[in-house]
């Protein structure tokens, strides 16, 4: 936790001291996070700008267990699961959020194969709260109308936000 405080810090004196945007910070941050993680083999990430957010295509070499991966991000203490969804054909996905108080702001769908692994996974990196809670919002959203939602931590605008403090 400390470590990812420093992060944070490191975050804000970048940000105070460059040229670059917020949301340009919070990606960088979040590919150094991703490429971080030891059991993670980053074949290649791909960026796309889309009008609210950013999207990280993050492609590995070599699949890996969603539950061992959720689990690791967990730890780290800077990823809170917000829901997890099976469909009917056994595929899965996984939604977390990190709290924009440590300096990131995204959000990280992990869709399984019935069979539980991984390829690819998509961050949406953010430049506001706002943008961000409004697509925490619709996630859970579309997550009630989708598949059986086997957990919902956060369901309300109040609840989420308190991970946010």
């Amino acid at each position: 936790m400390e470590e990812n405080l420093r992060k944070a810090d490191s975050l804000f004196q970048r940000l105070t001291s460059s040229k670059c945007s917020v949301r340009d910070l919070n990606v960088e941050n979040i590919i150094s996070l991703i490429r971080g993680i030891e059991m993670i083999n980053v074949n290649k990430i791909i960026k796309e700008k889309l009008n609210t957010c950013e999207l990280l295509e993050v492609q590995l070499k070599q699949n890996v267990s969603a539950e061992t991966l959720v689990s690791q991000l967990l730890k780290e203490k800077l990823w809170h699961l917000l829901f997890y969804r099976i469909y009917d054909d056994g595929e899965a996905e996984r939604v977390l959020f990190t709290p924009p108080t440590l300096g990131f702001m995204s959000i990280m769908h992990v869709p399984t194969g019935a069979d539980g692994l991984i390829s690819s996974f998509n961050i949406f990196v953010f430049d506001s709260i706002e943008k961000m809670l409004s697509a925490l919002q619709t996630s859970c959203a579309v997550a009630h109308k989708r598949g059986r939602l086997v957990t919902l931590e956060q369901a309300g605008s109040f609840q989420i936000l308190e991970k946010f403090k």
